[in-house]
């Protein structure tokens, strides 16, 4: 040896605390609000022009819209399960 104290062995790793659980969302109360109203009026997933928006000067990125749920809406109110989901 050089004459040069030992290294201390290395401490053991501190065992990692898990994250904490993100606890579910209260449920709104008193806001009036139902399923259904809810369902008709969220915002689905962006629509973009992709390779049809060239011929129109859109850049294949661009937003074309927004795919809601207006047609999940109309088919469970035509079908009577918007209904049902109201209690009738």
């Amino acid at each position: 040896q050089d004459g040069a104290p030992a290294a201390a062995a290395p401490a053991a790793a501190a065992p990692v605390a898990a994250a904490p659980v993100a606890a579910a969302p209260a449920a709104a109360t008193g806001t009036g609000g139902d399923v259904l109203s809810t369902l008709q009026s969220l915002q689905g997933p962006g629509e973009v022009w992709g390779a049809d928006g060239i011929a129109v000067g859109k850049e294949e990125s661009d937003l074309r819209g927004y795919d809601n749920f207006g047609k999940f809406f109309d088919l469970i109110q035509s079908t009577g399960v918007a209904a049902e989901l109201q209690g009738a």
